[in-house]
């Protein structure tokens, strides 16, 4: 590790960590004023969250005075929330004292313990978003089983001595616990972690560090941030800036790559492939989510695959998707060539030819694997979730070469119908498995593409969650609003995008 980077690692007290849910010799303020027993379950008791009591405790403030003595989160932007006002009937229930029962808290209380270094003290807020981030927020992170998770087995070690890394994952368990069980201290200490993020995240980009470590925590705080915007509204219409400036950051990770250890081979190999992973499906649309200085994220593949194999790790984050994933810059391409034509009204045989070379490729992916009943069941899982990114990725591409007349044309219209419709048979038994971290882009997708009640209530229910992740939120409001438009013109892709355009707001996706 660098020097730099010894000076900015926490320096943490030497006390014993202490346990997400401290147990006291009193209860809470509420509870010790109406004589009744309290669980003493922080930040809020499970009898103050029944009865919809604002907890209170006493020295709630000095319990975090390990992060008091951090720069302020003045130094960074405040946080702009955007709270999505749904339309439709469906509501996400509020969240129960019972959600989260004593084998879970035990559980991440042990994970605390297995995996917090003997010299790590946590004020009882943090420690509740890091045991939150162990037990729930990493799970959402990947399509693994826990003990191959490399946000537990990489990524949570290193933030144990990098500051920033640390404070990146408080944030982002922080806003995913906010999302379940808001209170006025985990919201306080949310924008604490966040802006302390910023804070950093600008004093390693400022010094223009040659260090590789440097330059992976920075990587992995971009990461972070983009998405935090999943879980929390917190600057969601801004999550992009952060793919975008990991667009830079990157390559400065990737040139230092003589001066890698394994372990450090494996981390940079993980950052990469969530990178990739990201700035691939952020948008919904074929269309250019670049600025006049910034380019569309998906412009180009920033790194092959086979480099990512090279690192190590790989297919935690995108297998078995990945061949699918390396057609859409093909297919943007493609979109922002036909949008060039259409000024003049024209189709050129070139971009014809582009989009049967790619509907080629796109219908050839995954046959090979598809060996018949003999399969298992997680091969068949795997093999149904390579279906539905192929169905979606059909009407990408149709939208793309198409752009917004496909509704208008009976023959294109029936196709996307098909696709759509198939990979809607596909989506309710693939959201009970671990492969769902996988399905928002196609599930946007393809609802872009339903016309009937019944489709509509299937992508309802699979969207339908007891935890009100902010980003599934805000994609079933906006597909409700483009059902509502009842006009070809808001159809597919296409519509999506005009409707976004219409309406100003936008929507990132992980």
């Amino acid at each position: 590790m660098s020097p730099d980077s010894g000076r900015n690692a926490v320096r943490f007290p030497r006390q014993r960590v202490r346990l997400p849910y401290p147990r006291s010799r009193s209860g809470c303020l509420v509870c010790r004023r109406q004589h009744k027993k309290c669980d003493e379950r922080r930040p809020a008791c499970s009898r103050c969250l029944a009865k919809g009591k604002d907890c209170q405790w006493p020295g709630a403030v000095r319990r975090e005075a390990d992060l008091e003595k951090s720069p302020s989160v003045h130094d960074a932007p405040s946080p702009i929330r955007e709270v999505p006002s749904d339309p439709s009937p469906c509501r996400e229930e509020p969240f129960s004292s019972t959600s989260t029962s004593n084998d879970v808290v035990e559980l991440e209380e042990e994970l605390l313990r297995l995996l917090a270094p003997p010299g790590c003290s946590l004020g009882s807020v943090s420690s509740m978003f890091l045991a939150h981030f162990v037990g729930e927020t990493s799970r959402y992170m990947t399509t693994v089983s826990p003990e191959k998770n490399p946000f537990l087995t990489h990524i949570l070690p290193l933030a144990f001595s990098e500051e920033l890394v640390l404070h990146s994952l408080l944030a982002l368990g922080g806003a995913h616990l906010e999302s379940r069980q808001s209170s006025p201290e985990i919201n306080t200490w949310v924008c604490r972690h966040y802006g302390r993020v910023i804070h950093l995240l600008q004093d390693i980009i400022s010094q223009k560090s040659d260090q590789p470590i440097d330059w992976l925590r920075a990587s992995l705080a971009l990461l972070m941030l983009y998405l935090f915007g999943v879980f929390n509204s917190m600057q969601s219409g801004g999550a992009i800036v952060h793919i975008r400036a990991g667009k830079k950051v990157i390559p400065k990770l990737l040139s230092a790559a003589s001066s890698k250890t394994n372990s450090m081979r494996t981390l940079c190999g993980i950052t990469f492939e969530l990178y990739t992973y990201l700035s691939l499906i952020t948008t919904p649309t074929p269309y250019d989510n670049g600025t006049p200085s910034e380019l569309d994220t998906r412009n180009s593949l920033l790194l092959s695959w086979e480099l990512l194999k090279s690192h190590g790790g790989f297919g935690v984050i995108v297998s078995p998707i990945h061949r699918y994933l390396e057609i859409i810059p093909r297919v943007v391409a493609l979109c922002t060539r036909r949008q060039s034509e259409l000024t003049f009204n024209e189709c050129s045989s070139e971009s014809l030819m582009v989009f049967n070379e790619l509907m080629a490729i796109i219908n050839t992916i995954g046959c090979e694997d598809d060996s018949g009943s003999a399969l298992n069941l997680e091969a068949r899982h795997s093999l149904s979730i390579s279906a539905v990114y192929r169905h979606a990725l059909t009407i990408f591409a149709y939208d793309a070469m198409w752009c917004g007349t496909i509704a208008s044309d009976e023959s294109r219209l029936l196709i996307v119908r098909q696709h759509a419709l198939g990979a809607l048979t596909l989506l309710p038994t693939l959201m009970k498995t671990h492969y769902r971290n996988l399905l928002l882009w196609p599930t946007i997708v393809i609802g872009s593409c339903l016309l009937n009640e019944e489709e509509l209530d299937i992508i309802r229910s699979v969207l339908s969650t007891t935890q009100p992740i902010f980003v599934i939120m805000k994609m079933r409001m906006m597909l409700e609003r483009l059902w509502a438009e009842n006009d070809p013109v808001y159809f597919g892709p296409y519509g999506l995008q005009k409707h976004m355009m219409v309406h100003d707001t936008v929507i990132y996706l992980a």
